[in-house]
This record gives structure tokens, sequence and C-alpha cells, in this order.
């Protein structure tokens, strides 16, 4: 399986093209597309990734819907809470930081590890093919993990 391996830096693009070929094809089969947010920084401002971004890309590809509607790269605290996303892609750091802050806790998905996908900031937001191909399958692992779970 894609998932039990991490991209070689020495994928040839054709094994690209077939892996992003096979995500494609597991997408089509995730019949509840989960919510999910990505949280590129939180405190003061929540900081994510709004449509018509690479990473709201990535997020559709692997199988997920974005919560965030608008483009952009703020979002309010109220809306992300509102809108209780299914799954968070967060770093571990970040992570342990919003777990630890009560403007958090009504988050459910903070409170079960299996709805939290953890990528490191540079693997989404720096677009290589090799990063590109490891990020998405983390997403989609972390997208039929979720589904299984429900």
């Amino acid at each position: 399986s894609i998932f039990n391996e991490v991209p070689d830096k020495n994928l040839k693009f054709s094994e690209i093209k077939d892996n992003i070929e096979m995500i494609k094809n597991n997408s089509k089969k995730i019949e509840r597309k989960p919510t999910v947010y990505y949280s590129l920084g939180s405190g003061h401002i929540e900081y994510t990734s709004g449509k018509e971004s690479f990473i709201d890309d990535a997020i559709t590809l692997a199988g997920g819907r974005n919560i965030v509607d608008d483009e952009g790269w703020s979002y309010p605290l109220e809306a992300l809470i509102a809108k209780q996303p299914d799954i968070i892609i967060i770093s571990k750091e970040k992570y342990n930081a919003m777990v630890n802050n009560k403007k958090y806790e009504q988050l459910e998905a903070l409170k079960n590890e299996k709805r939290v996908i953890f990528i490191e900031d540079d693997e989404i937001t720096t677009a290589t093919p090799r990063l590109l191909l490891k990020t998405l399958n983390k997403i989609q692992k972390g997208i039929l993990d979720f589904n299984s779970i429900n």
C-alpha cells in the first residue's frame, strides 16, 4: 500500500503521477467527505488556508472538504468552533498548544487524536513533488482512518 511507504527522493515523474491517480481513485470511494481544518497558527487570530489555495486543493484531492469557505489566511475562532471540523491538520507543537488552551476546549476533534492529522508545517507549505505526495498520503490516510471509526 502507498500508505506504508514514504515517497522516495528518487521518485520518477511517472511514479508520482501514478500515486496521485491512486489518491484520486481512493477519494472517489470515500462516501462521507469529512470536514477538515488546517491550522497554520493560532492564538490571537486563527491562521489557516482558505479556498483557492494549494492546501485547499490538497485537502480536496485527498477526499476531504475544507471548512473555510473564503479565500485568505485568517479565520475567526468563533467560526472554527461553530463548524466543528471532523478532522484537524496541525503540527504536534501547535496541537499541544491548542489542547492546553481553554479557548479550544469546545473543539471535539482535539479531544480525539484519531481525528488529528499531524503534519509539520514545511511538509504542507513546501510544494515539492516528493513532499506533496507524502502530505497527500498522510491527509488521505487520516481521512480514511476517520471514516473507519465513524
